[in-house]
């Protein structure tokens, strides 16, 4: 690969989406959300927790009203 070569330059916007899933996870969210409610996981695909983790995620990174969650991870993909 070329140093000067502009076209093999890939880009790539990792945003905040990762710090705020990190910090999710060293505030152990998820870990306390499940330990706190109810839930078969093998009834579930996911847990209650991770779903919080999310919703934080979402609140935070955007601001996005919580009935346009769907669509926002929907863009993230």
């Amino acid at each position: 690969m070329d140093i000067n070569d502009v076209k093999s330059i890939i880009a790539y916007n990792a945003s905040s989406i990762p710090v705020l899933f990190e910090m999710c996870r060293i505030a152990k969210i998820a870990e306390t959300v499940n330990d706190m409610v109810e839930w078969k996981s093998d009834n579930s695909k996911v847990s209650p927790g991770f779903l919080i983790e999310v919703l934080v995620v979402t609140i935070m990174h955007r601001r996005q009203p919580l009935w346009k969650i769907e669509e926002y991870w929907r863009k993230c993909q």
